[in-house]
């Protein structure tokens, strides 16, 4: 795929931890323009919704385009944004990584805090420390995770009142203490609940994250849950038994972690599910749907619940 918008002079450097669009909101802030589109139109006219859960989309490539990084763009990718969290579960017809199109997981509004840029406070202090403007890193913004998986510290959320939490660059630049630059209020903290599954979790979407773990592509994970589960694809067997096994295995998923797990998780407890904790936590979706890029989180609570463990998955054929 060819690149344009490459006229753009960037104020700022990308630094190796870094998430792709954290650099946006420093280089407008060092630009000298007062709005942050004027700042970028040169670069890309993808400047909404400038959210870290996005697996890929134009401005990613145009950011390519502009640095002409010594690697390839699914290399980029995986160095700077969460590309490396979400591939295991990407279905393979939608594999064709080109930043043409925003690409993203469904159901990414039911998740708690995964919208939101997050800062370690001690990583801020590090930054000043070393004279570095401070900057958004990836392994703050990974899905559902509320604590600095180097300082063991809960991370610092943007102002809600003044930002719009979930909002743009353009409103917040760069991590720059932990009150609000605007109405002087001391910024939220991520202060959710954390057990064992939880700190598994974590710790393996940070292993995710830089490549320490590999996990098998989508179709064999999703055929180590049916062969586990003894349920078989709900689309090729809508028979009665194969739906009463699907349900006992949703109700076992919905109670096999403490209850106030699913609350640091989901947005969507509170709400009349049914039978079920959330919407979100759909067995048969994440078992059979080969069309739909669904959170690395429910893959991994169910993968927590029937493995325990990463290496304890099955190898399927």
């Amino acid at each position: 795929m060819g690149c344009s918008h490459q006229g753009v002079h960037f104020n700022t450097v990308l630094r190796s931890d870094e998430h792709l669009l954290s650099m946006l909101g420093r280089h407008h802030v060092l630009s000298g323009f007062r709005t942050y589109s004027a700042s970028l139109k040169s670069l890309s006219g993808d400047l909404t919704n400038q959210v870290p859960s996005i697996i890929d989309r134009p401005i990613y490539r145009d950011l390519f385009c502009m640095l002409k990084p010594n690697k390839s763009y699914l290399e980029f990718l995986k160095a700077h944004t969460l590309f490396n969290v979400y591939e295991p579960f990407i279905p393979d017809a939608l594999c064709n990584i080109e930043g043409k199109e925003v690409l993203k997981p469904k159901l990414t509004n039911t998740f708690q805090i995964t919208r939101e840029w997050r800062f370690c406070k001690s990583c801020m202090a590090e930054d000043f420390d070393n004279q570095t403007m401070p900057y958004f890193r990836s392994a703050h913004q990974l899905p559902t995770v509320s604590v600095c998986l180097e300082h063991s510290e809960h991370l610092y959320l943007l102002c809600n009142t003044c930002h719009n939490r979930d909002r743009s660059m353009d409103r917040i630049g760069y991590p720059s203490g932990i009150n609000c630059k605007a109405c002087s209020k001391g910024l939220p903290i991520t202060d959710s609940y954390i057990d064992e599954d939880v700190s598994w979790l974590n710790s393996t979407l940070g292993r995710l994250l830089v490549g320490d773990i590999k996990l098998p592509n989508l179709k064999q994970l999703q055929a180590a849950y049916r062969s586990n589960l003894n349920i078989n694809d709900y689309a090729l067997d809508p028979s009665i038994e194969n739906r009463r096994k699907i349900s006992i295995a949703q109700k076992a998923l919905d109670n096999y972690f403490d209850s106030r797990l699913y609350s640091a998780f989901f947005s969507n407890c509170d709400i009349n599910q049914g039978t079920k904790k959330t919407n979100t936590l759909h067995l048969s979706n994440i078992a059979c749907d080969q069309k739909t890029i669904f959170s690395p989180v429910v893959h991994l609570l169910l993968i927590r619940m029937l493995f325990c463990d990463i290496d304890s998955i099955p190898k399927m054929n």
